[in-house]
């Protein structure tokens, strides 16, 4: 800090009623004065700073007003002598080579609470060759500075009450502030808050879904920079809360859009001023509804003797409907009324007749847009027919009959529906007649065997009646369709091998095919004589989805056989249903076992040393009723056979031949192949050949021992 600075300080420090203010003139002469005032409570200093010498003062004591002399010349260094009330020398290092005189005002410093002082300064010009430069100043200080707002006003409050101040100030804890209800607005003035205020607001261009609103405010504040805030808001307690910032167009005109029609809004203006004074206005406003919507005719009910109209509501809020009925052809109103919701009952309009509707919304005395559409009167709806009955005429169609309301149009039209009652399959099928006169008609293409009912319906003048529904029928049996997937198996399983008969698998005719209630199938075979079998039905329907598979063993056949077999199914009628042929083919199974009686009728007649004669019986070697006999033979079992003793079975493929035995000494079984002709009058001898073939009958050994074992074969290949 300077010396300057200190004694400031210490000016401050030692009067506690002093104003000490700070000058700084710029010119080419540097000069420092100090002033002391004539009165006992401020002194008054004004200081220039030299770029090189610091000033050094010394304080006068308070005494009356006082002239200062200051001479400046150009030595290195100035002093300044003050005397009491007298006069004051200062002597100053100079930087300039002129000289000036000016008299001045003290400016007044914001926290001032003392009068202003005046200098007088008279400067001389000297030469800028001279070596020094010398400066007289008359300087005269007057006591004249009063308090401006943010001044301190300690000990005289009234002071804040003066020429400098616009508006209302107080003097409050020692500092000069505007009264409450005001707020400043720059150094010196104070302007009330309600001067904030929204005036003369004005709502304008007002629409279903938007407004503009305009304002003014108090001349006071017409100038300052304000900030405002515009929303719009519904008042209706009971809809949904809905807030809007509005838009600026230009100053202090907004526009609120995206409303909804029909609400009373309040506009809302806040001002604020310097972010920390704020004033709201507003005012209120209904929006015109929305148009109402379309004519809905579906809903509406068009009868002549009862019209009900119904249309689109509007969006938003309405009050009431305002509805009027003209007629299309004159243009006169024959109905008009309010309604607050969306429909209007209009009495006994006369049938077959176009009208418009105009319908205007209304909310809070405001109307909307016109809808305007047109409708057209119906008659009521026919009577429905009562006493329907159904008389089938054959299997595809049938008569429907009635009994007509006396009420109907002449010009009624009466349709016939048919109802399928088996499947879910709709049913084309209909008659339609017309006349009050005729009260049946005729419904044919409908299928064979088949439950429907029907249904009468009557229509007249875009109107039907309701419906009214006979009781159930079935139509007359026809001719069945065809089996399907018709096929046979032989009987050719080891365990179970007959070839006199076979298995037929088929299934019935479709759903739509069988045309009647099928209670049998009948099986015509073709052989050199016509033999014919029947299946009896278990539990006949004729109406399952199901299409159910049957089969039937056909027997009393020839093996290895061709048949051409006609299946066909019979109704409950005896209609013969369409037939299907399937051709069978029968094949062979092993011959049939030998009975007790044909073994024991085996009997040995004669032996030699190399062969036996046995004794057949009749007919042996004839059984084919499961097939030709392709192969017979013998099988001669020595003691030393593990079939000897009849167990196990004989597996023919497994039995060798004759070479094979010899070469075991016989102690093999072996198998010799014989032909019906080597049997003669039943006798067979066995070991009468020179064995040059494979199974053949070479001669035995002697002393030999055995049993005989006959096969037969209906396929010379073993499986």
């Amino acid at each position: 800090m300077g010396t300057s600075d200190r004694l400031l300080v210490y000016i401050a420090f030692c009067c506690s009623l002093t104003l000490v203010q700070t000058a700084t003139v710029s010119a080419s002469t540097i000069a420092s004065t100090q002033v002391t005032s004539s009165t006992n409570q401020s002194t008054a200093t004004s200081q220039v700073s030299n770029s090189t010498v610091a000033p050094s003062t010394t304080p006068a004591p308070a005494s009356t007003p006082s002239t200062t002399t200051i001479t400046t010349t150009t030595a290195a260094a100035a002093t300044a002598t003050t005397a009491g009330s007298t006069s004051a020398q200062t002597t100053q290092q100079a930087a300039n080579s002129t000289s000036s005189s000016t008299t001045k005002s003290t400016p007044k410093s914001p926290n001032s609470s003392t009068s202003l002082a005046s200098s007088t300064i008279s400067t001389t010009a000297i030469p800028t060759t001279a070596a020094s430069l010398t400066t007289s100043v008359t300087e005269t200080t007057t006591t004249t500075e009063t308090p401006s707002l943010g001044g301190n006003c300690t000990g005289k409050p009234t002071d804040c009450s003066n020429n400098n101040i616009n508006g209302a100030a107080v003097c409050l804890n020692g500092t000069c502030q505007c009264q409450a209800g005001h707020f400043q607005s720059d150094q010196s003035t104070c302007i009330q808050e309600s001067s904030l205020d929204p005036v003369s607001i004005v709502i304008s261009n007002i629409k279903s879904t938007s407004l503009q609103v305009s304002w003014t405010h108090d001349v006071s504040v017409k100038n300052l920079t304000l900030e405002y805030n515009v929303t719009a808001s519904i008042t209706d307690a009971n809809a949904n809360p809905f807030h809007v910032n509005c838009q600026q167009q230009v100053d202090r005109n907004y526009l609120c859009s995206q409303l909804t029609p029909g609400y009373m809004y309040e506009v809302e203006i806040t001002v604020t001023f310097n972010d920390t004074h704020s004033r709201t206005g507003s005012k209120n406003e209904s929006l015109y509804p929305s148009k109402p919507g379309q004519l809905n005719k579906a809903a509406s009910n068009l009868t002549y003797t009862d019209v009900t109209l119904i249309w689109d509501r509007s969006e938003g809020r309405v009050d009431y409907y305002y509805v009027q009925v003209f007629k299309n052809e004159s243009g006169k109103s024959v109905f008009n009324d309010t309604s607050t919701d969306t429909t209007v009952h209009v009495p006994a309009l006369p049938p077959i007749t176009d009208y418009y509707i105009t319908i205007i919304a209304n909310s809070y005395g405001k109307p909307s847009g016109i809808r305007t559409d047109t409708f057209s009167t119906l008659y009521s709806a026919p009577d429905p027919v009562t006493n329907v009955t159904v008389m089938v005429l054959n299997e595809t169609a049938v008569n429907v009959s009635w009994i007509v309301s006396k009420e109907n149009p002449p010009t009624s039209l009466y349709e016939v529906t048919t109802n399928n009652l088996v499947d879910s399959t709709a049913s084309s099928q209909s008659c339609l007649v017309e006349g009050i006169n005729i009260t049946y008609c005729i419904v044919t293409g409908l299928e064979e065997y088949w439950r429907y009912s029907f249904n009468v319906l009557v229509s007249a003048l875009n109107t039907t009646s309701s419906q009214t529904e006979s009781d159930n029928i079935t139509t007359l049996e026809a001719e069945p369709g065809r089996i399907t997937n018709a096929r046979f198996e032989l009987f050719n399983s080891p365990s179970d091998c007959d070839a006199r008969k076979v298995k037929v698998i088929w299934v019935e005719p479709a759903l739509y095919d069988r045309n009647s209630k099928i209670v049998k199938y009948s099986f015509d075979i073709t052989t050199m004589n016509l033999q014919s079998t029947e299946f009896t039905v278990p539990d006949p329907d004729p109406y399952s989805t199901d299409n159910r598979k049957f089969e039937k063993e056909i027997t009393e056949l020839k093996s290895e056989s061709t048949y051409n077999t006609t299946i066909y199914a019979i109704s409950s009628n005896d209609h013969l249903g369409q037939q299907y042929t399937l051709i069978i083919r029968t094949d062979v199974c092993a011959p049939p076992d030998w009975s007790d009686s044909d073994l024991d009728a085996v009997m040995m007649q004669s032996s030699s040393t190399s062969s036996v004669t046995i004794q057949l019986p009749n007919a042996f070697f004839s059984k084919t009723e499961q097939g030709r006999l392709q192969e017979i033979g013998f099988i001669v079992l020595p003691r030393e056979s593990k079939y000897f003793d009849g167990f196990p079975p004989i597996n023919l493929e497994n039995i060798n031949d004759w070479h094979n035995s010899k070469n075991n000494e016989f102690t093999k079984e072996f198998r010799v192949e014989v032909t019906t002709g080597d049997i003669k009058d039943g006798m067979f001898k066995i070991g009468s050949e020179d064995c040059t073939s494979n199974y053949c009958n070479g001669p035995l050994p002697e002393q030999f021992s055995f049993k005989v074992a006959a096969y037969a074969c209906t396929r010379k290949n073993f499986v």
